[in-house]
């Protein structure tokens, strides 16, 4: 089971990190960086915080951009196309074949990351000072990563029922959503019961991923406590678990 899943990961990372797309998506973001460092040399005594405002942007924006365009075309591209099938009909499981896409696109994601971040942090150092180069950033860049994560098997889960495009409909939905509902349930307060109900439903139900979104608390050096930390990891192991479980229901019931 491990090996099958470790040769499907590794492939699909190759795979992945082959696509022009996303080198061009990478170049865009170091862009991004160049632009910032501009934009903070003309500003007054705000070049510290627009410099690494539009830093985390770059990442975020780009690495949502990428994660999404890898998972939603993960099974759905694969099966269209017919190349899932030599796979499959082998004594691999469904469910191995799932993990193995999930794992090599989150080795996609930590590289790009990685990359991106080296960047980001030496273009900080140089440009403000390594004394902004602290804990709270770097957790920042971590949570940054769990959510692309999280997002990644969200993917999974809509990959493995529908086609690319739909898929990306449907992520890009319910990642506005799981940013939107902890504001939408702190506005709602005083609206009726059955309303504050539907809307407390859909906080719990949808990943919350507002819960890795440390980039502000970044700029001022708030770091979260140590147990913060451990329970948004487990929150994002969790969600990561539970969807790719239901992608797997969803993708027995596809009929190859």
């Amino acid at each position: 089971m491990l090996n099958s899943i470790r040769v499907i990961a590794l492939n699909t990372y190759k795979e992945s990190i082959r696509d022009r797309i996303l080198l061009v998506l990478v170049v865009f973001s170091i862009l991004l960086f160049g632009a910032s460092l501009f934009l903070g040399s003309i500003s007054l005594d705000q070049d510290s915080k627009i410099i690494i405002d539009m830093g985390f942007f770059g990442i975020f924006f780009f690495g949502v951009i990428i994660t999404i365009f890898l998972g939603s075309s993960a099974v759905s591209k694969e099966i269209e196309q017919k190349t899932a099938y030599p796979v499959l009909a082998r004594p691999i499981r469904r469910s191995w074949y799932l993990t193995g896409k999930f794992f090599g696109i989150a080795m996609t994601l930590f590289v790009l990351t990685l990359f991106m971040s080296l960047i980001f942090i030496v273009l900080v150092g140089l440009r403000t000072g390594w004394s902004n180069i602290d804990i709270a950033l770097t957790l920042a860049l971590f949570y940054t990563y769990l959510e692309f994560c999280v997002l990644s098997s969200l993917m999974l889960l809509f990959s493995s029922f529908s086609s690319a495009v739909m898929s990306a409909i449907y992520g890009i939905a319910f990642f506005l959503i799981g940013h939107s509902t902890p504001t939408i349930v702190s506005l709602i307060q005083t609206a009726p019961k059955f309303i504050r109900n539907v809307f407390l439903g859909i906080y719990y139900i949808f990943p919350n991923f507002e819960k890795f979104n440390l980039r502000n608390d970044a700029v001022y050096h708030i770091k979260p406590y140590t147990g913060e930390v451990f329970f948004t990891v487990g929150y994002a192991l969790l969600y990561c678990f539970i969807l790719l479980f239901l992608a797997n229901l969803a993708f027995k019931k596809q009929e190859l």
